[in-house]
């Protein structure tokens, strides 16, 4: 599988937050058209050897996909490493990707920033397959912003905010894709030596729809 990170332009977040019930490291993700819970998140963390940081492996599996970036139906996870401050130094992925009706599956993407929505980066196309049966891809690991020459995210209060979206919308407000089962996104971040206890125990998740 091509491995693509790009960088994503600033996007103005718009519309009311909805929080979901947070109960550790899961969350209940409620649309907000509908009042439908979509499901509950989960948080897996890892420290890594020597204590040189921590990756957290958040499962998506059943999320939705659905219009161009930014666009207020699309599903976004905050996710609070309770490390403010730091930075966001990689992403990975290991994805089942769904596409429902005409939709291409080239066209599902996933982008990370910081909460404010500054500039972040994105997956690009995770495959070249347009239409067919679900489809797994996977980065091969987490990669390091370090390594491909982009630069580290900076999370001001520790919050990661992940957006589900599309290259191409096929229908407006409507899903063009789903995330099948065991589909994880992970993210990298290195804390002070402080936070690293606090971080294992205590990180958590909050989905929420944007009108």
């Amino acid at each position: 599988m091509k491995k693509i990170l790009t960088f994503c332009a600033a996007l103005a977040l718009t519309g009311s937050v909805a929080m979901a019930d947070v109960d550790g490291r899961s969350a209940f993700a409620v649309n907000e058209l509908t009042g439908a819970v979509i499901g509950e998140v989960d948080v897996t963390p890892t420290t890594l050897p020597n204590n040189v940081g921590i990756q957290f492996a958040i499962d998506i599996s059943g999320l939705e996909s659905f219009d161009l970036q930014g666009a207020g139906s699309n599903v976004v996870i905050l996710f609070d490493t309770l490390s403010p401050g730091e930075s966001l130094n990689g992403v990975g992925w290991d994805l089942e990707l769904n596409g429902i009706g005409p939709s291409w599956l080239s066209e599902m993407n996933v982008g990370w920033t910081d909460s404010a929505s500054n500039p972040g980066v994105i997956t690009g196309a995770m495959t070249a397959t347009q239409t067919g049966p679900p489809e797994l891809v996977s980065s091969g690991g987490v990669l390091k912003f370090s390594d491909l020459a982009i630069a580290d995210i900076p999370l001001a209060d520790g919050i990661i905010r992940i957006e589900l979206f599309e290259s191409y919308d096929d229908v407006a407000l409507a899903a063009d894709g789903f995330y099948g089962a065991n589909s994880i996104v992970t993210v990298q971040i290195t804390p002070e030596p402080a936070s690293l206890a606090l971080l294992a125990i205590g990180g958590f998740v909050i989905i929420r729809r944007r009108r």
